[in-house]
């Protein structure tokens, strides 16, 4: 049983060029949720007949309509259409009609580790809800169903009781903009941090991290730091945080998403407060890259995810960038994390894809392709930065090249799309001609590599050969659940430090997957039913070779920065 409360003034639809006017409330009381109620109110088309498509696909989920369901129509016959996701309204010409459904889970069981991405799908469950936009409204449509470009409206219900509904979408006033929207209810804590006339709010099911309250005083810290380089006044910020249950004792999970000027995290337990503003700092910066700077321009001949180096790759370079500078990385370990990426990058078994085979399935399928574009992105940026420095002795940098992309697209105009926008500017106002390099860089045919003095206050960039990461074994999980070791290299490191074929994988405590260097530890069940915990390097006996930062013996701390 759900209750609808409207008020009627807030539903009326007084012109055919009105919006769309979305209601959102919760079906069900406390401790026994069922789902969302969406409730649409619209004039219908003046030809008697208005065509309606519910949510298919985004990110790598597909078939959303499924969760769709109790689908009624006030003032129009509700009709099938083509496929499952369309229907068809009939109604008097220019009708005002009401259509109203509900949004369930469609999977069985609790979000959790394990799950081969992130659950957005929508998560339904007695004492709360955890949906994206892109899987909860319904649209209009034209009559080749292509998805009709309205102004829309949406409000929420306030839920009595001791249960909150949170979301953005009430700042939306366009399709796109509401589908980029977050939607949390239940039992969800709330905190709120004005920003200026804004504010950021933090909403979250248990403790995720030690000190929320601070997590959230850091990144208010962190969006004010954004939008002063770019000179942008702060907007509304909403962070929601769903945690996972473990699949598997040990797992660790952490993914989320940014959705226009809010972010939903997916985390279990055990992760430190430092990680989760780090990903909060990349995708705040989404905003700009390349939201702000013309996403919407792409060619629409071009796949999206052949992109991707800029969008993410861009974005990865400036939240490190920008991460040094507003301090909340130390010098050093920027360093260490640029290193690091290099090293993951040369060794991942995707290096080779180029930018332009990257497709829809790929990126979502394999996981060294999606990271492939952050890496790869992140180099070129670097590299066009100090093309830019070189060429004008100093004096400018890709900042100011990104800034002027974003400021062209603010004043409007018949702008290419951000990623070419960029190297046109970068030719026109400095000479520095990058297309040859970057399409060498895309290619695949080689390492993407930097120039050796790309940060030559801070170093030297040298080739190196480094150990391959070899975990030595194989474990699979049984009938029972359990993780058991099938399969121990008996050349290989694991071996040597006493892990053998039977034993059970209870956690992983140390090592990180593709560092051959930092000691690999392993909680097992021995085959006596003794717990022991097995530590060793995992290095191979190959090597691959790479780029690293040689620090300079007398850096100068502030030229670096």
């Amino acid at each position: 049983m759900f209750t609808l409360i409207a008020a009627a003034a807030a539903l009326s639809i007084t012109a055919p060029d009105a919006p769309v006017e979305y209601q959102i409330s919760l079906a069900g009381e406390p401790g026994a949720i069922s789902g969302l109620i969406v409730e649409m109110r619209f004039r219908g088309e003046v030809d008697g007949m208005t065509h309606l498509r519910l949510p298919d696909q985004w990110a790598q989920e597909t078939e959303y309509w499924t969760g769709l369901v109790d689908l009624e129509a006030e003032g129009a016959a509700l009709e099938p259409g083509d496929r499952p996701d369309r229907y068809v309204l009939s109604h008097a010409p220019g009708a005002e009609v009401r259509l109203r459904y509900r949004v369930i889970q469609d999977w069985e069981g609790l979000p959790r580790t394990g799950m081969g991405g992130n659950p957005y799908r929508p998560v339904v469950q007695p004492d709360y809800v955890h949906a994206v936009g892109h899987a909860v409204f319904a649209a209009l449509a034209d009559e080749t169903w292509a998805l009709a470009d309205i102004p829309v409206t949406a409000h929420l219900v306030e839920p009595e009781g001791e249960i909150t509904l949170v979301s953005d979408a009430p700042a939306a006033r366009d399709r796109e903009a509401l589908r980029d929207s977050i939607i949390v209810g239940g039992d969800f804590t709330v905190i709120e941090h004005p920003v200026g006339a804004d504010r950021v709010r933090f909403a979250w099911r248990g403790e995720p991290v030690e000190d929320t309250p601070a997590l959230a005083a850091e990144v208010l810290e962190m969006m004010t730091g954004h939008n002063a380089f770019w000179g942008d006044a702060p907007d509304d910020y909403l962070v929601t945080v769903l945690p996972l249950t473990l699949h598997v004792q040990g797992a660790r999970s952490m993914g989320g998403t940014g959705l226009d000027d809010a972010f939903a995290f997916f985390i279990s337990p055990g992760h430190s407060a430092d990680r989760i503003a780090r990903t909060l700092r990349h995708e705040y910066l989404h905003t700009w890259i390349p939201i702000r700077m013309g996403a919407a321009r792409l060619d629409s001949d071009l796949d999206f995810y052949t992109h991707t180096w800029f969008s993410e790759g861009f974005t990865d370079f400036y939240t490190w960038r920008l991460g040094v500078r507003e301090g909340a990385i130390e010098q050093g370990a920027a360093i260490e994390e640029l290193n690091a990426m290099l090293d993951r990058y040369a060794r991942s078994p995707a290096a080779t894809v180029p930018a332009d085979a990257i497709t829809r399935d790929l990126y979502w399928g394999q996981r060294p392709v999606q990271d492939l574009p952050y890496k790869r992105g992140f180099i070129v940026a670097l590299a066009l930065d100090h093309a830019i420095r070189a060429a004008t002795a100093g004096a400018s940098d890709l900042d100011d090249v990104m800034r002027a992309a974003h400021a062209a697209t603010q004043a409007g105009g018949d702008l290419p799309p951000p990623e070419a926008h960029v190297l046109q500017l970068a030719q026109t106002r400095y000479g520095v001609d990058f297309e040859e390099t970057l399409t060498a860089m895309l290619s695949g045919e080689a390492l993407a590599a930097l120039p050796a003095d790309a940060l030559n206050a801070c170093g030297v960039f040298e080739w190196r050969e480094a150990p391959i990461f070899e975990v030595g074994f194989v474990a699979e999980q049984d009938d029972d659940g359990r993780w058991i070791f099938t399969e121990v290299d008996p050349n290989g490191p694991a071996y040597a430090a006493g892990l053998r074929v039977g034993m059970q994988w209870l956690q992983r405590v140390s090592g990180v997957r593709g560092d051959p260097v930092t000691p690999y530890g392993l909680r097992v069940r021995m085959r006596d039913g003794g717990e022991q915990v097995i530590t060793y390097a995992p290095a191979g006996r190959e090597t691959v070779r790479l780029q690293q930062l040689a620090v300079a013996a007398d850096l100068d701390e502030q030229a670096c920065l």
